[in-house]
């Protein structure tokens, strides 16, 4: 169960909920979910991909915090490294 920005609340089935789960969106993140119809089959597929906001903070945190954490220099002061 995945509560939306607008209040409502979305149901989905076990593999399309792993499918996010492994995506490690959180929450406030953007991220688009479609169901796909195949031929002859009724249940068709689902895609998930994230926005691309929201790829772009996914990809700025960690190298951000790596750099920190290793030594780097913050807007503040040195980075820290504790051992």
């Amino acid at each position: 169960m995945y509560s939306l920005q607008d209040g409502r609340l979305l149901f989905l089935d076990k593999d399309v909920a792993h499918s996010i789960t492994m995506m490690d969106i959180k929450p406030g993140e953007k991220f688009y979910i479609c169901k796909r119809p195949a031929n002859g089959n009724h249940t068709g597929h689902w895609d998930v991909w994230l926005a691309p906001e929201t790829e772009k903070l996914q990809a700025w945190f960690p190298a951000k915090w790596a750099f920190f954490e290793f030594g780097g220099s913050h807007p503040g002061g040195q980075g820290q490294r504790d051992v």
